[in-house]
């Protein structure tokens, strides 16, 4: 066996792949390029809408109080949203912190195995329906999250354009740098928010729905017959569904809310295999539209490739130094049981090729961090831990893909919150009352 010819043939065809990845994401990088070098605002507007918010809060009264005061303190005119705080007993400490607010309550009455978030909120939304009143949009928050003061008057702006049938703005973190947990955790939604959905917003107005903080307008709900997205993540599924039947997505950098991140292994594996269960479930549930429509020839091009290639070009620029790293110690081996000499050039090139791995997920980090450094609060040496850290988060994504084979709970499993607020910017949008 000639291993001398199998090395070259080998490492030119990795290089290969990788330069046609690269050059398949060229749309990944336009939206990274427009990301990082923009800053765009919404106008100001004296157009109102009306909103429902609601909040699903199972057992959340440690936490809820902080979400309800920021609402309260919103610079939105208050008789343009209504407030609806989902519980599911009636002697939840939950109810009494709600109404002495001036919020409502709705009280979930079918919950045989439909305990998930996003059955919470079909049965929140049939409710809201029957008492009459209309509302433009429904926006989404969770109890324990911090919403700053202009967050309604800024996601209003995006809406008031008439462009976007849902609006997200900016997640941050309560405690982004209470570890290296919370640290990566906040670090990933900053990269999906500030690199990818604000050039996405931009250039195909579609983005990823993360969690919580967005409006969708109740005409895109009705359509479907009521909130129809319900598997462990709601949140995957309705970005699936915009993907498929072309509803335009708009981004907000300058609607900001806080949100706690988890803070221990278990809480963060626990939190993966939902996310992953919950993406699996989601996968293929909506046939895509044979046509998708741009407002320009651009937009439209674009719309349609990025829907077809998806992250696949970007996945595969780690997956295939991945392969060849594997193949470089198989052949290694082979090599070394023949007694080739060649057998360390194998080694070399396998370590090589995992270092550029990490070096990849080390640079998206530092390059996010800079990006985004007024968002993020980073200070240096923690941001430079989380860095090199930021590859071991992403690997247990993978992990959760054996874990969740032997799961067998698929309900919406409550990680619980602490309360804990170390951010500087969460502290500010916190009640006076409350910090005594």
């Amino acid at each position: 066996m000639d291993f001398w010819w199998i090395f070259w043939i080998t490492t030119l065809a990795a290089t290969g792949c990788i330069s046609i990845f690269i050059v398949l994401s060229f749309n990944e990088f336009m939206f990274i390029c427009y990301a990082a070098t923009h800053r765009p605002k919404f106008p100001e507007t004296d157009k109102k809408f009306r909103y429902a918010v609601i909040i699903p809060a199972r057992d959340e009264s440690q936490v809820i109080s902080h979400s309800l005061e920021s609402l309260k303190a919103q610079t939105y005119d208050k008789d343009y949203f209504d407030v609806y705080v989902i519980v599911e007993r009636k002697d939840d400490p939950t109810i009494e912190i709600t109404e002495k607010l001036g919020y409502k309550i709705l009280f979930r009455t079918n919950l045989e195995n439909r305990k998930r978030k996003g059955y919470a909120l079909q049965e929140a939304y049939e409710q809201i329906k029957a008492t009459g009143i209309k509302y433009d949009s429904v926006m989404i928050f969770d109890a324990d999250n911090i919403i700053d003061k202009h967050f309604i008057e800024q996601l209003n702006r995006v809406k008031a354009t008439g462009r976007y049938e849902i609006g997200m703005g900016y997640r941050k973190s309560t405690n982004s740098q209470q570890n290296w947990v919370t640290g990566t955790s906040t670090l990933l939604f900053s990269i999906m928010y500030a690199l990818d959905s604000k050039g996405k917003a931009h250039y195909i107005r579609n983005v990823t729905v993360c969690g919580t903080g967005y409006y969708i307008d109740t005409s895109v709900i009705d359509k479907e017959g009521g909130w129809i997205w319900t598997t462990l993540t709601e949140d995957a599924e309705l970005t699936k569904y915009s993907l498929a039947k072309n509803i335009t997505c708009g981004y907000n950098e300058n609607a900001i809310l806080y949100d706690e991140q988890p803070a221990t292994l278990k809480q963060m594996r626990k939190q993966h295999n939902r996310w992953v269960l919950g993406f699996l479930q989601a996968s293929g549930k909506y046939k895509r539209e044979k046509r998708h429509v741009g407002e320009t020839k651009s937009e439209h091009f674009l719309k349609n490739y990025t829907k077809m290639m998806g992250i696949f070009p970007l996945a595969f620029i780690v997956v295939t130094p991945l392969l060849y790293a594997i193949a470089c110690f198989v052949l290694m081996g082979l090599a070394y049981v023949n007694n080739y000499e060649l057998w360390y050039f194998y080694l070399i090139a396998a370590i090589l090729s995992l270092i550029f791995i990490y070096s990849l997920f080390v640079f998206v980090s530092v390059f996010d961090m800079v990006a985004d450094r007024r968002g993020l609060e980073f200070k240096f040496k923690f941001g430079f831990k989380v860095s090199l850290m930021f590859i071991f988060f992403f690997l247990d994504f993978v992990l959760a893909f054996f874990r969740i084979l032997n799961k067998n709970n698929r309900d919406w499993d409550v990680i619980k919150h602490s309360g804990k607020v170390t951010s500087k910017g969460a502290k500010k949008q916190i009640n006076k009352k409350d910090k005594k």
